[in-house]
């Protein structure tokens, strides 16, 4: 399970294993969560890979893997790049050069099917512009 957290991604990259990360507590009833060691995983614009905290439950055996809140919950960009490169493709611009062709796709279907679901009668520029958060929504 993945817990965004309010650590910003640049302190997280600058702190490594001496970030302070808050300990999350578990649905299922136990009273305290194990330290399970570090995942790394990989954001966009960033040279090597984050060392990310994870934590077991010791009653349901569920694992957390703390998460910068200004990254996205399951990419590897932050939201904000992932939005700004849609609304340029969307307003007949391209995607941006700095983007993959083939990773900026994948943002884009996944926002027009949020668009079809949430907002049928909206435009996705629309979307976008007027209903930002419910955009970013769909991709934390």
């Amino acid at each position: 399970m993945l817990i965004p957290t309010d650590i910003p991604l640049a302190e997280v990259a600058s702190l490594g294993r001496n970030c302070k990360w808050n300990r999350p507590s578990c649905s299922c009833g136990s009273e305290k969560v194990w330290g399970h060691g570090y995942v790394t995983r990989y954001f966009v614009g960033l040279a090597s890979a984050l060392l990310l905290k994870r934590y077991r439950c010791p009653l349901c055996g569920r694992v957390f893997t703390m998460i910068p809140a200004d990254s996205g919950r399951r990419i590897q960009s932050p939201v904000s790049a992932v939005l700004g490169a849609i609304r340029s493709r969307l307003s007949h611009q391209g995607w941006p050069h700095a983007v993959p062709r083939q990773r900026a796709t994948h943002w884009l279907r996944k926002f027009l099917q949020m668009c079809r679901l949430h907002f049928p009668e909206d435009d996705p520029l629309t979307v976008l512009t007027f209903h930002h958060h419910s955009a970013a929504a769909c991709f934390s």
